[in-house]
């Protein structure tokens, strides 16, 4: 009876562990964690790593941007100094479109494939050792539009996005349209929380970025105030960074997967815009002797691209993540 017994009891604990060890969690080892990750879309990302990662690329935007609005704010002054007219400032700011617009692709392809976190130190590096170089470069040479020309062309590689006054009017804008983004991204995320549909929180934003911020780039078209021209530009520069709560992630929506190849392609299309801009700016302003046809143009072009997002736009997941376990 005692091994009957013991059969039993032996029988019951082999039948408990095997129960337990079902129920258990699995031993988390990196290749666990890695599928878990690819599988839930979760990266598991600590409280601290966030706030670190969060701040990094905030003071990573602000020196991009500033490094980019260097040479537009110089402008004025450069090219009263080399003599320079409208077409030709058009050439040295359009450059850098020339150049951002190459690589567009091939930086979001690269930073699939190898990590954006390296792409972007060493873009990072290099376009800013050019943006000290700059000033020097032009002294250096006979021929000063076209050494900055290449500079600005290499500049806007390596980032594939008109006095006091003048420092002021484009310094001011930039300023309020910081916590305008944050605001946007704060506003985004809750609508989404709260159970809206993220592809109308997607047109939301872009009704803000390129519908409303139309309304006060108009007014900026009419004013002869410059303080009123400093808050109409300011509200309009603000406004237009809902974009980045609308398009711009509409491509995470859409493809998380390939979404900085797409990226790259759908920016390409909008550096390619900005060369065509900034030498069609030049023009009017020199045949018509008025801003009035820019900023009327610039209306136009918002009202033309959030009319076809509206009609289009979609957030529903396109592409199919093959993994193996």
């Amino acid at each position: 009876m005692a091994s009957v017994g013991g059969k039993h009891a032996h029988r019951s604990d082999l039948v408990r562990l095997l129960q337990d060890d079902q129920t258990q969690p699995l031993l988390k080892t990196p290749q666990h964690v890695e599928r878990t990750k690819r599988n839930s879309g979760d990266p598991y990302w600590s409280r601290l790593e966030t706030r670190i990662w969060t701040v990094t690329l905030l003071m990573g935007t602000c020196l991009l941007y500033c490094a980019r609005a260097s040479m537009p704010i110089c402008a004025v002054s450069m090219s009263g100094y080399f003599g320079w007219d409208k077409r030709q400032s058009g050439v040295a700011l359009g450059s850098f479109f020339w150049g951002y617009c190459v690589t567009q692709v091939a930086g979001g392809h690269l930073s699939d494939r190898v990590g954006g976190e390296k792409v972007i130190l060493l873009s990072a590096l290099s376009w800013g050792f050019i943006t000290a170089v700059i000033p020097l470069a032009a002294h250096m040479t006979g021929d000063p539009l076209l050494l900055v020309s290449l500079l600005r062309f290499l500049m806007g590689l390596l980032q594939g996005n008109p006095q006091g006054r003048g420092w002021v009017f484009n310094v001011v804008p930039w300023l309020v349209a910081i916590p305008s983004a944050v605001l946007s991204g704060l506003l985004s995320d809750y609508l989404i929380t709260q159970g809206y549909k993220t592809i109308w929180v997607r047109k939301l934003m872009q009704i803000c970025g390129m519908g409303i911020s139309s309304l006060f780039v108009l007014c900026l078209a009419h004013t002869d105030s410059y303080c009123h021209a400093i808050v109409f530009a300011s509200i309009a520069v603000g406004l237009q960074t809902f974009n980045h709560s609308g398009i711009t992630v509409n491509v995470q929506d859409l493809a998380p997967s390939c979404a900085g190849f797409l990226f790259g392609v759908a920016n390409t299309g909008g550096a390619l815009l900005g060369v065509v801009w900034v030498y069609l700016s030049g023009y009017l302003i020199e045949s018509s002797g008025s801003w009035d046809p820019m900023f009327h143009l610039v209306v136009a072009v918002n009202m033309l691209g959030l009319l076809v997002f509206l009609e289009f736009a979609k957030s529903e997941r396109m592409d199919v993540e093959m993994i193996h376990i």
